[in-house]
């Protein structure tokens, strides 16, 4: 479908709900582990930590980490992050 094929009614809104939900059934269907991290400062100094703010299903499998979205890599690790960097 292109611009041109879409009704000129369509509201802006609604074509990114659109747009947003054909993105969402592709990184939830592909085999590939993808995931975008945001790195932040942490006790080691800056941009030493960071959270996952979207992974896919394919992530958990792959990596082997449930539920990771919110989860800063040191509350993940646990005792090993004092001896990260």
């Amino acid at each position: 479908m292109t611009s041109s094929d879409e009704p000129a009614d369509l509201s802006a809104e609604q074509r990114l709900l659109e747009s947003e939900q054909r993105y969402a059934t592709l990184f939830n269907a592909i085999d590939e582990g993808f995931c975008i991290i945001e790195f932040f400062d942490g006790p080691h100094g800056p941009l030493s930590d960071y959270i996952h703010v979207e992974a896919n299903p394919a992530y958990t499998t792959h990596a082997g980490i449930p539920n990771v979205v919110g989860k800063k890599v040191r509350e993940m690790v646990g005792a090993e992050s004092r001896r990260l960097g």
